[in-house]
């Protein structure tokens, strides 16, 4: 995979633009907002046909100085999370189709890369409801993803001037390929031949994925999730593991009960103390526990043990030899 930052974007309009599918080109192109452009007005412009409409007014300068408070938000609510001062474009030179996608924010918190994507809007017909992430949306994000090659995102989403409520998408590898087969479809048609009708099923698996990306974080997955059933698996066999470690450390002690074993020179083993417990002290001496020598706002063990060295010695466990990890 070649996964490459674009340090100078083409502009939004521009014959350059045009040419690229970007994220935000997907949900049209799947058809999931024909209010605002369909599948074939996309298709004209980016075949050269017909211009872009020009893209302005107050509304789009509102929705782009808002990110930084809708980031800021974000932040707040994951702590530790550091953001860059813009948008950062990315593209993907394995795609089959020239590509872009431009994320609000990228987020970094040591290693790891969190996409933010910023939504305002004074219409929230244009969500269907508040509580679930409209499919373009969900498409949108998904592609971000794909084609920047950072797998964990959120759309921060602010409608009409309500408190910013954030969503948590989870890369979604099927939803993706249906995406990347669409979108290669469609561009090798432009100029020659009619667009080819969005994949049903990708839809559906859109349209379906809404009732699962709610909010603060929480996503309901189904028992055949892919990743779950291979964690599960993965945790079956580390149990399997551990059993089948501790009966082969118990035979390699066998071979020298009590002693150290050793591998070139180097001591595979360790000695673990055996620890004292008032429960393994004889009925018959638990009254000394009360002594008041040996009492402090708790049992002085050392007092104890200096006073009564016997019966410290009968309620103190056997010293016990462990393996070390030899993998660590």
């Amino acid at each position: 995979m070649t996964i490459e930052i674009v340090t100078q974007a083409p502009a939004p309009g521009s014959a350059e633009w045009a040419q690229r599918i970007s994220a935000s080109k997907v949900p049209i192109i799947l058809g999931l907002v024909p209010q605002w452009k369909t599948p074939a007005e996309l298709w004209l412009e980016m075949s050269g046909i017909n211009q872009p409409e020009k893209l302005d007014g107050d509304h789009l300068e509102w929705g782009h100085h808002a990110e930084d408070s809708l980031v800021t938000w974000w932040k707040f609510k994951n702590p530790g999370w550091q953001t860059g001062q813009g948008e950062i474009a990315y593209t993907n030179t394995d795609l089959p189709f020239p590509n872009i996608a431009t994320l609000d924010r990228r987020a970094r918190r040591g290693r790891k890369f969190h996409i933010i994507e910023c939504k305002t809007t004074v219409d929230a017909k244009t969500w269907d409801s508040e509580e679930y992430l409209p499919p373009h949306v969900h498409a949108q994000v998904i592609t971000q993803m794909g084609i920047s090659g950072i797998r964990t995102a959120s759309v921060v989403s602010q409608l009409g001037s309500t408190v910013p409520k954030i969503f948590d998408v989870e890369w979604d590898q099927e939803i993706w390929d249906g995406i990347v087969e669409q979108c290669a479809a469609f561009y090798e048609t432009l100029g020659n031949a009619e667009p080819p009708m969005p994949d049903q099923d990708l839809i559906d698996a859109l349209i379906e994925a809404r009732e699962t990306i709610t909010l603060d974080g929480e996503y309901e997955i189904d028992a055949d999730n892919m990743h779950l059933v291979e964690l599960r698996s993965l945790d079956e066999e580390i149990a399997r593991l551990q059993e089948d470690r501790a009966e082969t450390a118990e035979l390699l002690k066998a071979l020298a009960p009590g002693k150290a074993i050793t591998l070139d020179g180097k001591k595979i083993t360790k000695k673990n103390t055996g620890r004292f417990s008032t429960k393994r002290v004889p009925d018959e001496a638990r009254h000394l526990l009360q002594d008041k020598e040996v009492q402090k706002h708790a049992l002085d063990q050392t007092a104890f043990k200096k006073k009564y060295p016997d019966i410290y010695a009968a309620a103190t466990g056997n010293d016990t030899i462990t393996i070390i990890d030899l993998a660590k």
